[in-house]
């Protein structure tokens, strides 16, 4: 009744990285053609915030990929089981690409953990069907909405 299991991958994060380089780039120009000393103090910590979130990006790139399994009243994806009972909603979306983001109850935004790029791009359509089959059977909101993360 349900896909068996599809690919995914946590989701990336290549806006903050962007974010950053940009503006370390900036400052780096200011720092050595302007004379205050501020400038060069938040040009080492915007530079060690860009740092981090390369290094971030490059160990994201060297993750497997997990298996996202349908089982029972549960989502597996790797070593990790979500209940029914433990999620609050489902999201979807696809405007950049097919993400799964599973939000838990009590939590307003989908967390940076629980966010997954659907590996597949052929396979997500049916991947998309089948959870939202899960989610009528197990009265989980499935929706296809914007994805907010925290």
């Amino acid at each position: 009744m349900f896909n068996l299991g599809f690919m995914v991958r946590r989701r990336k994060r290549n806006s903050p990285l962007f974010a950053t380089g940009a503006n370390t780039v900036t400052m780096g120009y200011l720092a050595f053609n302007v004379d205050y000393q501020y400038i060069f103090i938040a040009f080492f910590v915007i530079a060690a915030l860009f740092l981090f979130e390369l290094i971030f990006a490059l160990v994201h790139l060297f993750i497997k990929p997990q298996i996202f399994q349908l089982v029972n009243d549960s989502i597996q994806i790797g070593d990790q089981t979500y209940t029914s009972d433990q999620i609050k909603s489902i999201i979807i979306e696809e405007y950049y690409g097919p993400h799964i983001g599973i939000k838990p109850k009590g939590r307003r935004f989908v967390p940076m953990m629980n966010a997954y790029r659907v590996q597949n791009k052929q396979e997500a359509d049916e991947a998309f069907e089948s959870l939202h089959d899960w989610g009528d059977k197990y009265n989980v909101p499935v929706l296809t909405q914007r994805m907010w993360m925290l």
